[in-house]
């Protein structure tokens, strides 16, 4: 897991992207995660980590067909992960 963002965090990179979109998720704010996520997954399509944040998301939300599809993206982006 990434460690979680902290106030001086520079957003704009994957990384730091990647860590404001597991906070948004981890701590409730489900619609601005999934913004964050589809802006991560667009930008960058190979990023297995997005699908699995957004997996994680959807799982949050009931939507588990949804959450299986995007963790099957993780897993073909990285399998041993």
């Amino acid at each position: 897991m990434l460690a979680t963002l902290t106030a001086t965090a520079q957003r704009g990179d994957i990384v730091s992207d990647l860590q404001y979109a597991e906070y948004l998720v981890n701590n409730g704010k489900g619609a601005l995660a999934y913004t964050e996520l589809n802006k991560i997954i667009s930008q960058s399509p190979s990023t297995h980590y997005a699908y699995y944040l957004r997996a994680l998301n959807y799982y949050h939300d009931g939507n588990a067909k949804s959450a299986l599809y995007d963790i099957d993206q993780a897993l073909r982006r990285r399998p041993n992960s």
